[in-house]
């Protein structure tokens, strides 16, 4: 990535990828086709009396470290514009999606990051992530997650697995 516009709280943000070899107009298609869906505290962040309640860890990807919430009420796994420039992974622009929120609100995504390696309390994973402009976290672990990684214990005291 050459440059991602940052501006968390800017709704236009500008992507500009550096891409290798000759540049194609055509877009990826998004890695699953099913109606992607996040809960809307995922997407809106939560009060802070509720967050004792969530389930959160650190992912470091690369040398940057972010907030992830584990959340079931989410399809997919999706990543913040700012952490995914931040990390200088390379993102793929893919034919835009809409990801429906809980509370009937509509988001949209258009870029991915794929096959990311990342780290959770020393357990290496590779996952695709799915571009979100979030609230709150910069990662959201959806069931697309928790299905790969079956079976998974949850430590809730201690916010590990």
């Amino acid at each position: 990535i050459q440059a991602l516009q940052a501006q968390v709280d800017n709704p236009d943000i500008i992507y500009i990828v550096d891409t290798e070899g000759e540049p194609s107009d055509v877009e990826e298609e998004p890695p699953d086709t099913q109606e992607l869906k996040i809960s809307m505290h995922a997407a809106t962040g939560i009060p802070e009396e509720k967050k004792k309640h969530t389930f959160t860890l650190q992912v470091k990807i690369g040398n940057i470290v972010g907030l992830a919430l584990v959340d079931s009420g989410s399809t997919t796994t999706f990543i913040s514009p700012a952490l995914a420039a931040q990390s200088g992974c390379p993102a793929t622009p893919v034919k835009q999606v809409q990801v429906n929120v809980a509370n009937e609100g509509k988001l949209y995504s258009d870029f991915s990051l794929h096959n990311t390696s990342y780290n959770i309390q020393g357990v290496e994973m590779v996952s695709d992530f799915m571009f979100l402009q979030l609230t709150g976290y910069d990662i959201i672990l959806g069931a697309d997650w928790m299905y790969k990684h079956i079976p998974v214990i949850f430590d809730l005291p201690n916010m590990s697995f």
